[in-house]
């Protein structure tokens, strides 16, 4: 049997996305494996059947400050539950 060791989890708040973060909870739990979430912004803009124009990258960067990136960070990390933040501290302490 596989015993994973990192789990990347991305995570736009989506239902599906927030899915597939307690799932990955749930394997870091098994496995005693460590956690990696990296927030993701669709920059695509959507019409009827599908993107209709997509924002340049810069220009993305530029929109999101510093208080926007610690609330997003902070709500990110709120949906983790406290015993998976408290045993990433833990290992990363011992390192």
């Amino acid at each position: 049997m596989i015993k994973l060791k990192k789990i990347l989890c991305p995570v736009d708040f989506s239902k599906h996305s927030l899915e597939a973060l307690k799932y990955a909870t749930h394997l870091v739990l098994k496995d005693d494996a460590k956690l990696y979430l990296i927030h993701i912004i669709d920059n695509r803009v959507y019409d009827y059947g599908g993107p209709i124009y997509e924002q340049e990258t810069s220009v993305m960067k530029a929109n999101i400050d510093q208080s926007t990136k610690e609330r997003l960070e902070n709500k990110l990390l709120a949906e983790v539950p406290k015993e998976i933040r408290n045993h990433e501290k833990k290992t990363s302490d011992s390192s």
